[in-house]
């Protein structure tokens, strides 16, 4: 996480960064310190260095280990979680 924090100029400390999904399956996020850099904030002002971790193995939360069958079924919450972040701090073009 430290070449995140350096590229988005992330200072301060870690706190915990609260989702609708927490504990679910040992879901925990944490947000790494306050991210700002004054050329890219034009393009995303909304810059936000997360990190998460959760009980399962090395595919995306909630997903029954490699089954990708289980993709768009209403309790793969791991995949909701993903694109809320992302609608969150979508990228802003010039």
């Amino acid at each position: 996480m430290v070449h995140w924090r350096d590229a988005n100029n992330c200072t301060g400390n870690s706190t915990r960064y609260t989702t609708e999904y927490d504990g679910t399956d040992d879901l925990w996020c944490v947000r790494e310190g306050h991210c700002r850099n004054a050329e890219l904030d034009r393009l995303s002002p909304r810059r936000t260095v997360v990190r998460c971790s959760w009980g399962g193995s090395h595919h995306v939360p909630g997903a029954q280990d490699d089954d990708l069958n289980s993709v768009g079924t209403p309790d793969w919450w791991g995949m909701k979680l993903i694109w809320k972040f992302f609608e969150a701090h979508a990228r802003m073009l010039p």
